[in-house]
């Protein structure tokens, strides 16, 4: 019993430690001049599912996602991807994807619970700007690809390969 009570806290610790990483971020430049933050919970994706009734992707991926959090700076300069980055790794977050594209460079993270993603952070940087992108809860690398498809924000394109992952 001992045994199941650790291995079930250092999961949660790993975890909230991947998660701080990325409040921290949305913490010290939220608010900021350049920068955009969103903050989406659990109970709008469940709004938006009982308002379009018909999308049925909405609604199953609106019963498992628990936030979704968006950062984008204007001024590629400021550099806080790169901590990100480095923090995903130590964390031992899996990279699952990287494309890089010209100026533009999108790496995905994934942190999973057998089968299931529970943490999805994409990094990405362009000319321009930098994007940092946090999914949580319980989802399938097959929702997963298919909320990226319809999305034309940097990266979020990317998602939509990963329909080439999961087939293999």
């Amino acid at each position: 019993m001992r045994t199941i009570t650790l291995v079930i806290s250092l999961f949660l610790v790993t975890n909230t430690f991947g998660q701080s990483t990325i409040d921290k971020a949305f913490s010290q430049y939220s608010g900021k001049t350049g920068f955009t933050s969103v903050s989406i919970t659990s109970e709008l994706f469940q709004l938006l599912s009982m308002v379009d009734a018909k999308n049925e992707v909405l609604k199953q991926l609106s019963e498992k996602i628990t936030s979704l959090k968006i950062l984008v700076s204007d001024d590629k300069a400021v550099g806080f991807t790169k901590e990100i980055r480095k923090q995903m790794v130590d964390l031992n977050y899996k990279t699952i994807m990287q494309v890089v594209d010209g100026a533009q460079k999108v790496d995905f993270f994934v942190k999973q619970n057998g089968e299931m993603i529970t943490d999805l952070v994409m990094v990405a940087i362009d000319r321009t700007e930098e994007i940092l992108i946090s999914l949580s809860g319980n989802i399938s690398l097959h929702e997963l690809s298919s909320l990226g498809s319809s999305s034309g924000k940097i990266g979020m394109n990317h998602i939509s390969l990963l329909k080439s992952l999961e087939e293999q």
